[in-house]
């Protein structure tokens, strides 16, 4: 057995398929919830009573917004 999970695209489980290999479909489905859930219920939620969760709002403006100075002729690292 394998720990983690094993990723294979759709053409190679069918040819596992093909070659006889057992193959199962599992599908998950949400359902909308029937209401608000209770922080209550929620266990991490419990175990951080002590920290205060009330927000005022959005922070202050700031004057100066944060950036990063690059390089010239630097490329953006996804594309590199």
């Amino acid at each position: 057995p394998t720990s983690g999970s094993l990723v294979i695209s759709a053409i190679q489980a069918e040819q596992m398929i093909e070659r006889g290999c057992e193959a199962y479909l599992a599908t998950i489905v949400m359902s909308e919830s029937s209401g608000e859930v209770a922080l209550e219920g929620i266990e991490v939620v419990r175990e951080f009573e002590d920290v205060s969760w009330s927000l005022k709002g959005l922070p202050p403006s700031r004057s100066d917004p944060f950036t990063i100075e690059l390089e010239p002729g630097t490329a953006p690292i996804s594309k590199t």
